[in-house]
């Protein structure tokens, strides 16, 4: 019940923020943008976005083979699209899903997870670096809207009853970790799988992958670009903004994303670009949904391959 719940509340913001994000369209507008888009551009940037998931799950096996050296790149790429797919189901499911997917006899749950945590961690990281050095060279340009859009929103939800409540928070999880045994086991083992990078093989390869992960989101967002009947003479700086705002909006806990990816990335099209709001709703339907179709293709063919061969679909 308490899962049903979630699910239905986090429904209900997207809903929210899709009202928000459409309220106000031109329709007309918006279909005559859509039916002049580059339909090849768009094929391009799922493409893009298969290849960023594989390169996202090879980096991945790089971190699990010190625990489990059998691990293959594809079983990883699966276990990706998986738990991509049941975000969609359930808002931050994907890190327990992904670490599950990959289980066996000699791999325990705590430290698959921990790879996953300490995975995500050095994404917050990369993401958090690629603002800071937008923000040095273009500050004039984007820091405004950074300002009002982002920072100002966040730092006024801040205040001394979240960070009591923060507090009261952690040190109930450190008193669980240290009086439950069962707990401090688990939590023993996430640190260990987190500590994989030590004996990562290959080390030069996990920077490879990534560079090459991010570059395959770049060009996601560069080929809706192109896609669009008018670019804005937008560019490789201009699509590496829009990129970040994308992925500051995928932070909201709702399904896939949905409400809040639309009205951020169009409000900051129409801030910056002048871009018409019809105009930014487009390109944001375009990025989102074609993504999300891919995602969806791609979880269900992983989850039929790796069912089979774990006997989980059982025909």
């Amino acid at each position: 019940m308490k899962s049903k719940l979630k699910y239905i509340l986090s429904v209900a913001v997207a809903v929210v923020l899709l009202y928000f994000a459409f309220r106000g369209v031109k329709w007309a507008d918006f279909l005559d943008v859509l039916v002049e888009c580059k339909w090849g551009f768009v094929a391009l940037s799922i493409g893009c976005g298969v290849a960023a998931a594989w390169f996202r799950g090879a980096r991945w096996a790089l971190m699990l083979k010190p625990i489990y050296p059998g691990i293959k790149d594809i079983q990883c790429f699966n276990a990706v699209n998986i738990s991509r797919l049941s975000d969609y189901v359930l808002p931050y499911s994907s890190a327990v899903v992904r670490a599950g997917v990959v289980l066996n006899k000699d791999l325990h749950l705590d430290k698959s997870f921990g790879t996953v945590v300490l995975e995500r961690t050095w994404d917050v990281v990369s993401l958090f670096f690629l603002i800071v050095l937008l923000l040095i060279f273009r500050w004039n340009m984007f820091g405004d809207f950074f300002q009002e859009k982002v920072l100002d929103p966040m730092m006024g939800r801040i205040d001394i009853k979240v960070i009591c409540l923060g507090a009261i928070v952690l040190i109930a999880a450190v008193i669980l970790v240290l009086t439950n045994r069962r707990v401090r086991t688990f939590v023993k083992g996430i640190l260990q799988g987190a500590g994989t990078c030590i004996h990562m093989p290959k080390k030069g390869w996990f920077f490879i992958y990534t560079f090459l992960m991010w570059g395959m989101f770049l060009m996601m967002t560069l080929s809706i670009i192109w896609s669009l009947p008018e670019n804005y003479n937008l560019n490789l700086v201009d699509g590496i903004f829009i990129m970040l705002v994308g992925s500051i909006a995928s932070v909201i806990p709702v399904p896939g994303g949905f409400g809040a990816f639309h009205y951020l990335v169009a409000m900051a099209l129409q801030t910056i670009y002048d871009v018409p709001f019809e105009v930014g709703i487009v390109f944001a339907t375009l990025s989102h949904e074609s993504q999300a179709v891919m995602m969806m293709v791609a979880g269900a063919v992983s989850y039929f391959i790796e069912g089979r061969k774990k006997k989980v679909i059982d025909w």
